[in-house]
């Protein structure tokens, strides 16, 4: 009995060192048009045969609500942007401080009168600065989805983020961040419809 009760608290205390630096997150992120949201998960935490903090689901939502100043009625766009996917992410060999990710989402993209799905292919970069005293990321992220993955009233769709964050409490942070959504509607592919090109201001916190 006594060995099992230290096989146990081993198990829970090599369990709790190894989730200390792989957690799952949500963020909300908000600007005078828009609210975005984002819930990361980390796969290595719901199974064994997955190592932690490498391999993440994502599920992402922003509404855009914008009035055409131009328009003396006014008129008002309402714009809807749900996503979901996969990202594999890994430190970048001989840096310690930047992360690599890899990964692939399903966009669907509501924008007026414009209903287009999407398969973009991403790529994000994560730079920490090497100081314990002042914890800051960048972040950047681009997705892009040629027209062979691109489906309905869209050609081509491009998502591009910069963020700045600083982790003010344990597992919290505050951040700072631009986003420039596109995409090119069927058959106007000279033509790209900037669905967000807007500084943001957000939070995360892991659980």
């Amino acid at each position: 009995m006594e060995f099992n009760i230290k096989k146990l608290l081993f198990g829970f205390v090599f369990t709790a060192f190894n989730l200390a630096e792989a957690y799952h997150s949500v963020g909300i992120n908000i600007n005078n048009n828009e609210l975005g949201s984002n819930i990361e998960l980390d796969l290595g935490q719901f199974r064994k045969s997955f190592p932690v903090n490498q391999y993440f689901t994502n599920f992402d939502y922003l509404y855009i609500e914008s009035d055409d100043d131009s328009d003396l009625n006014k008129q008002r766009t309402i714009a809807n942007l749900f996503g979901t996917g996969f990202i594999l992410k890994n430190k970048l060999s001989g840096f310690s401080v930047v992360t690599v990710g890899l990964g692939m989402k399903f966009i669907a993209v509501n924008y007026d009168s414009l209903n287009s799905t999407a398969l973009p292919l991403g790529l994000e970069l994560t730079f920490g600065l090497p100081m314990k005293t002042l914890p800051l990321e960048l972040v950047a992220k681009v997705y892009y989805s040629p027209k062979p993955l691109t489906f309905g009233d869209g050609d081509k769709y491009l998502e591009q983020a910069f963020e700045l964050s600083y982790e003010i409490i344990k597992m919290g942070k505050i951040f700072v961040g631009y986003r420039d959504v596109a995409i090119d509607p069927s058959g106007l592919s000279h033509l790209d419809i900037d669905i967000s090109q807007m500084p943001y201001l957000g939070m995360k916190i892991g659980f």
